[in-house]
C-alpha cells in the first residue's frame, strides 16, 4: 500500500519536514519540499517534522484502512496531535475511514541521532487480526519468561548456585525492556530507563555466563574479555557513540558464542551446546535487526515481534541448559561423595587398626608376662596344676578382653547397622571407650559434661564415627601444636553436641571452608569433616558449626529436629 504515499522535505531553522507527496513543493510562505521515499534514515542531532499525505482517491472502495507510523526497534519518538482519529491501544494507528484529513503531520523527537522512519497503510480487518495473534504471542511470550524468573529464583534460594539468580535477574531485566518496547515508550527519562535496564541485562548475561560456562576455571582470559565486551555495551546503551558512527555493535555479542564454544572445546560439557543454541539464537535476532536498518534500511520484520519470539526461546533453551547442567553437577556430586565414602571407609580401616592395637597393646603385655611367669615356674620346676589353672585363668581373662575389643569395633565401624533409639550420652562414652587408650598415651583428657538426657532414633554408629572424627582432630592438633595441657571438653545439650578443645584453632585462611570437599586441617589431607557435615545433614537433620575460640575449637552439632 506504500505506493498510495510520498514524501516531501522541507527546510526548516534546524527542522526538517518530509511529506508524501510526488514531486517538488512549495508552502505558502515560500518553504520549498524536496522528494524522498520511505523509509527515511536521519544521522544528525536535529529535531523533524513529517507530514504524509494520503491520496484516498486511490484506495479500494468498500474497505476500511489504516494508516500506521513508526520508528525503529519499536521505540517511539513521534509526538502525536490530539486532534487525529487514532486507535484507542496503539496511539501510532490512525483510521483513515474515521477522518476526512488528507494530510497527517508529526513531530520526531531525536534523542539517539540516528532516527529510522517508515509507514504503510493497511486493511484494517486483517489488521485487527493479526493484533489479535500478536496479543497472544505476546501473553505466551512474557508467561514464560515470568515463569523462568520464578522457576529459577527459586532454585537460587534452594541451592546458591549463582547461575540460577544471575539468569533470574537476567530474564527480569529482558521482560521489562519487551514491555517498554510493547508500550512503545519514548521520552528523556524513558531512554535514561532503557539505557539502565539494558546495562543490568548485557551485566546480569555477563555475570551468567561467566559462572555458567566457569570462565575462571577453564578460561580466565577470556572471563576478562566477556567483562571488556559487556562494558562496551553498556557504554553505548548510555551514549550511542557507535550508533553516531554508524557502526553495528549487536556483532559484539558473538564474543559470548565464541567464548563459550572455546570452553566447550576444553571441555566437552554437552549443557554448552544448549547455551550455543539459546544464545546464538538471541544474538542473530539482533544482528538481522540491525542488517535491516543500517544495510535493508527497511523493517522487513518489526523488531518488537522478533525480540517476541526470540527472546523467550532463548529463555527456554537456557532453562534446557540451567537444568542440564545441573543434573550433570548432581551426578559427579554423587560420584565425588561415593568416592569420598570409598576413601573415608578406608581412612576408617586405618583408624580402627590404630585403636585396636592401642587397646590391645596391655593385654598382650600382661600375656607376654604371664608366658614369662609359665616358663620361669617351668625352668625352676615349680610349675604345679594350681599354678597353670590360675596363669591359664589369667591368659582366657585377656583373651576375652581382646575378643570383645574386636566385637565392639565390629560393631562401631559397621556401616549397616540399623535406626535404633538410643541415648546420646551412651553414644559418647562408647566412643570415650574407644578412643581412652590413645587419649591416654597422648596425655589428653576428656571431660563429658551431661547437662540433658537427649534421645535419638538414628544409626547410633554415624554419630559415633562423627564425635570419634572431631576428637581425633583435636588430638591429631595437640600433636602438631606440642601443647602441654591438653583438654577436651564435651557439653552434651537438648539440641547440641558441642566439643571444645585447646589445641590451638584452625589456620584462619580454612576456615570459611572447612567442611568443604577436599579441604583439610592436616598436612596429608581427608575428608573427616567434610563427611561428618554430610552425615549430619543427609541422616540427623543436623548442621555442624566451627567457632575459634581463646587457644582452640569449638565444634557445635545442632540438632534441628529432637
Amino acid at each position: 500500500m506504500l505506493k498510495y504515499i510520498v514524501v516531501i522535505i522541507l527546510l526548516k531553522i534546524n527542522v526538517f519536514s518530509f511529506f508524501i507527496q510526488s514531486s517538488s513543493y512549495s508552502t505558502e510562505d515560500n518553504t520549498t519540499f524536496i522528494e524522498s521515499s520511505l523509509p527515511i534514515k536521519f544521522h544528525d542531532s536535529k529535531n523533524y517534522v513529517i507530514k504524509i499525505d494520503i491520496n484516498k482517491t486511490e484506495i479500494e472502495m468498500g474497505n476500511e484502512y489504516l494508516l500506521k507510523v513508526y520508528t525503529e526497534h519499536g521505540r517511539d519518538y513521534i509526538k502525536y496531535p490530539s486532534e487525529y482519529p487514532s486507535d484507542v491501544l496503539e496511539k501510532n494507528l490512525f483510521h483513515l475511514s474515521d477522518s476526512n484529513l488528507s494530510s497527517y503531520i508529526f513531530e520526531i523527537n531525536n534523542m539517539t541521532n540516528s532516527i529510522f522512519f517508515d509507514a504503510k497503510i493497511v486493511k484494517k480487518r486483517e489488521y485487527f487480526k493479526k493484533r489479535e495473534l500478536k496479543k497472544l504471542l505476546y501473553g505466551i511470550s512474557y508467561g514464560v519468561m515470568l515463569s523462568a524468573i520464578l522457576y529459577y529464583l527459586a532454585f537460587y534460594i534452594y541451592n546458591r548456585d549463582k547461575s540460577y539468580i544471575y539468569y533470574s535477574l537476567t530474564q527480569f531485566f529482558m521482560l521489562i525492556i519487551l514491555i517498554l518496547i510493547t508500550v512503545k515508550s519514548s521520552g528523556s527519562n524513558d531512554e535514561i530507563l532503557f539505557a539502565i535496564l539494558f546495562a543490568f541485562y548485557i551485566v546480569f548475561i555477563s555475570l551468567f555466563t561467566a559462572n555458567f560456562l566457569q570462565l575462571k576455571k577453564y578460561a580466565p582470559f577470556y572471563n576478562k574479555l566477556i567483562a571488556v565486551s559487556g562494558f562496551i555495551l553498556v557504554f553505548e546503551a548510555f551514549t550511542n557513540f557507535f550508533t553516531k558512527l554508524h557502526i553495528p555493535t549487536a556483532e559484539l555479542m558473538l564474543i559470548y558464542i565464541i567464548v563459550s564454544i572455546i570452553v566447550y572445546v576444553k571441555t566437552k560439557h554437552k549443557y554448552i551446546l544448549f547455551y550455543l543454541l539459546g544464545w546464538g539464537i538471541m544474538i542473530s535476532s539482533l544482528i538481522f535487526i540491525e542488517i535491516q536498518t543500517l544495510l535493508l534500511k527497511r523493517d522487513i520484520l518489526f523488531a518488537d515481534d522478533i525480540l517476541h519470539i526470540t527472546i523467550p526461546l532463548e529463555s527456554l533453551i537456557l532453562a534446557f541448559a540451567l537444568s542440564y547442567k545441573m543434573k550433570l553437577l548432581e551426578e559427579e556430586k554423587q560420584e565425588k561423595e561415593q568416592m569420598l565414602v570409598h576413601y573415608d571407609k578406608k581412612a576408617s580401616i586405618g583408624d580402627m587398626v590404630d585403636n585396636i592395637a592401642h587397646q590391645w597393646r596391655q593385654p598382650l603385655t600382661h600375656i607376654g608376662y604371664l608366658v614369662m611367669n609359665i616358663s620361669a615356674a617351668i625352668a625352676n620346676n615349680k610349675l604345679d596344676k594350681k599354678l597353670w589353672n590360675k596363669k591359664q585363668n589369667e591368659i582366657n581373662l585377656q583373651l576375652e578382653y581382646m575378643s570383645k575389643t574386636i566385637d565392639d569395633f565390629r560393631d562401631f565401624y559397621n556401616p549397616n547397622t540399623p535406626n535404633i533409639e538410643f541415648r546420646v550420652y551412651e553414644c559418647i562414652h562408647k566412643v570415650y571407650q574407644i578412643i581412652k587408650p590413645t587419649l591416654k598415651l597422648h596425655e589428653i583428657k576428656l571431660n563429658i559434661k551431661n547437662n540433658e538426657e537427649v534421645i535419638l532414633f538414628a544409626n547410633e554408629s554415624e554419630l559415633a564415627q562423627v564425635i570419634l572424627n572431631l576428637i581425633s582432630n583435636a588430638k591429631d592438633a595437640f600433636e602438631k601444636n606440642n601443647i602441654a595441657n591438653k583438654k577436651i571438653e564435651i557439653l552434651l545439650n537438648k539440641k547440641s553436641i558441642v566439643i571444645e578443645d585447646n589445641a590451638g584453632g584452625v589456620d584462619k585462611k580454612i576456615e570459611k571452608d572447612l567442611f568443604s570437599i577436599y579441604k583439610s586441617t592436616k598436612k596429608n589431607g581427608g575428608v573427616g569433616l567434610y563427611m561428618s557435615n554430610l552425615i549430619l545433614e543427609k541422616h540427623f537433620n543436623a548442621i555442624i558449626e566451627y567457632t575459634s575460640i581463646k587457644n582452640g575449637s569449638r565444634f557445635s552439632i545442632n540438632f534441628s529436629k529432637i
